[in-house]
C-alpha cells in the first residue's frame, strides 16, 4: 500500500532497509519514503569502507521477513538501527509493520523504546520526493537536505 492509496505524504511513511557493511555486518536504515540513502556518508559516520544493500535472500535471512514487508521490530537476529534525524520532527510515521500493506502509525520518539537507535543526516531527497523543485541550469538536478528547503519550493531559482 502506497502514500497514494492512503492518502498521505510519502514523507511520513518510513521504510525499513537492510544494508550490511564491506565487513558484512547487518545493519537497518529507516528512511522517509520520499528519499534514499547515501551509503557513503552513512559509511563514513559508522567508520566503516562502504555500506550497500543485502540482496533479498540474505535481508530475509536476517530479519525473517520477506522483501516488502521488511519491519524494523522484532527481527530474527537483533540488528543496530540507523534513523534519518528529519523523521523524529514528524508528529507520527507508518513503518511496515512485518506484512506487505500492513503499516503502524508510531510517534516516532516511541522508536527509542523499542529500537537500538542511532540518529544520523545521510538522506538525499529524490526528484520524485521533491518533483517541484527547479533544476539549477548550471548544476544539474537540485538536491537540498530537510534543514534547507524553503517553504516556498517554486521560489528556487531557475
Amino acid at each position: 500500500m502506497g502514500a497514494a492509496e492512503l492518502d498521505l505524504p510519502e514523507h511520513v511513511l518510513v521504510k525499513t532497509l537492510v544494508m550490511e557493511t564491506d565487513r558484512h555486518k547487518p545493519l537497518l536504515v529507516l528512511m522517509h519514503g520520499d528519499c534514499e540513502v547515501s551509503t557513503r556518508k552513512l559509511a563514513r559516520l559508522m567508520g566503516v569502507k562502504s555500506v550497500s544493500p543485502c540482496d533479498e535472500r540474505t535481508a530475509a535471512r536476517i530479519t525473517g521477513y520477506f522483501f516488502g514487508g521488511t519491519s524494523p521490530f522484532g527481527t530474527r537476529t537483533p540488528l543496530p538501527v540507523y534513523v534519518e534525524r528529519t523523521i523524529f520532527d514528524l508528529p507520527r510515521v507508518f513503518i511496515n509493520g512485518g506484512k506487505r500493506g500492513l503499516l503502524v502509525e508510531i510517534a516516532p520518539g516511541a522508536l527509542y523504546e523499542v529500537l537500538p537507535i542511532t540518529e544520523v543526516e545521510v538522506a538525499i531527497h529524490s526528484e520524485r520526493g521533491w518533483s517541484r523543485m527547479k533544476r539549477d541550469k548550471t548544476a544539474g538536478e537540485t538536491r537540498v537536505s530537510a534543514d534547507t528547503v524553503p517553504d516556498d519550493p517554486d521560489s528556487l531559482e531557475r
